[in-house]
């Protein structure tokens, strides 16, 4: 079936207290709303980003990226984004993901996807059960039908005991889409249009609103201050370091490295404590990375040795070189095969190999 996506990142975040947007706050390296577009299946045929409180800033960040781009003028909520959208689509359905939910995944979008055709729904509705539900809108139910999302401010006591939550994650029928948000009226106080309403008129009138809810409950929450994006920050770490130690790479306290989300380590690299790898790092086999090294948009051959508290950027190092402890090697280095650069050395800009004897 043909979707297009659909991904909310017009808000200005003001409990971010930040001059920057909040979706491009950066997790190991890369904007937020990067996670979400990486997640995003290839089944996809079209990605239409909504952008609103710094506009140029994110076209400019997420330009190359293969997405178009729609202003919604004023931000007046999430219905009045995708009114703005409607005149852009073309596909016969649509996804709907907000921009600060760096912890969805693929499988996750997959298998929305694949119940909501499965159930032949017009609208379906991801959902996230949690222990403690403070801060989002609840999904009411009668049995097993959805019948109303209700943001939290206007829940009563009794619906503020639900557990299940909205996530902001949605798959319309475009149809239905433009019909449901030509019923949409503002709510008081700041006169926003919520497109949670559009569930309430579509069971109304009798379309089939479904709803699945998240395996790992994790997945849905949204990023919306400095404490839940270190959180998001803390979620992701644990992934990648995971995903490093299943495909060969020892880790001695995996608690205490950090490698950004692009960094590439091959398998039998030892990384000992307090290790940073950041940027388009990338690290062959069988190296050995000490405590306290900094290693940043460099590429290092396999069986190299960096020794302690060494800051490697932008530099190439070949197989076999050792480094350190307490070099440093700035943008520009390359060290041939063999190479070894010792105690409280700086290098920049410059080829160092071996000597070689006339004949050798």
């Amino acid at each position: 079936m043909s979707l297009e996506a659909v991904v909310l990142a017009a808000g200005r975040g003001t409990r971010m207290r930040s001059n920057i947007p909040k979706v491009l706050h950066r997790i190991l390296g890369i904007p937020m709303v990067a996670w979400v577009l990486r997640a995003l299946p290839e089944s996809v045929e079209r990605v239409l980003v909504v952008t609103g409180h710094g506009r140029e800033v994110v076209e400019g960040v997420l330009g190359a990226l293969g997405v178009s781009f729609v202003h919604q003028q004023e931000q007046k909520g999430t219905g009045d984004a995708m009114r703005a959208v409607l005149p852009c689509l073309r596909e016969p359905w649509v996804l709907v993901v907000p921009g600060d939910m760096p912890l969805l995944t693929t499988a996750s979008f997959e298998s929305l996807m694949g119940h909501h055709f499965g159930e032949g729904a017009d609208l379906t509705v991801l959902t996230a059960v949690l222990e403690d539900p403070g801060g989002y809108g609840r999904v009411v139910r009668e049995g097993d039908r959805v019948v109303a999302i209700v943001e939290e401010g206007e829940t009563s006591p009794c619906q503020r005991e639900i557990k299940e939550v909205n996530t902001g994650v949605y798959i319309f029928s475009r149809a239905l889409l433009e019909e449901g948000l030509s019923y949409l009226r503002p709510h008081p106080p700041k006169g926003e249009y919520y497109l949670t309403d559009v569930v309430s008129w579509a069971v109304g009138k009798g379309y089939k609103v479904k709803a699945w809810s998240l395996e790992d409950s994790q997945e849905g929450m949204g990023v919306n201050d400095r404490v839940q994006l270190a959180e998001a920050t803390e979620v992701l770490r644990v992934r990648k370091t995971r995903s490093l130690m299943e495909a060969g790479v020892t880790l001695m306290d995996p608690r205490a490295v950090y490698v950004e989300a692009d960094v590439e380590v091959g398998p039998d690299t030892v990384l000992y404590p307090w290790v940073y790898l950041e940027g388009e790092t990338r690290v062959g086999g069988g190296c050995v990375i000490r405590s306290h090294s900094r290693i940043v948009d460099s590429v290092l051959e396999g069986n190299v040795t960096v020794l302690d508290a060494c800051v490697i950027q932008g530099s190439f190092l070949a197989s076999g070189v050792s480094v350190g402890p307490m070099a440093h090697l700035r943008p520009g280095t390359r060290l041939e095969e063999g190479v070894k650069v010792g105690n409280f050395v700086e290098v920049k800009k410059s080829t160092q190999g071996l000597a070689r004897r006339p004949g050798h």
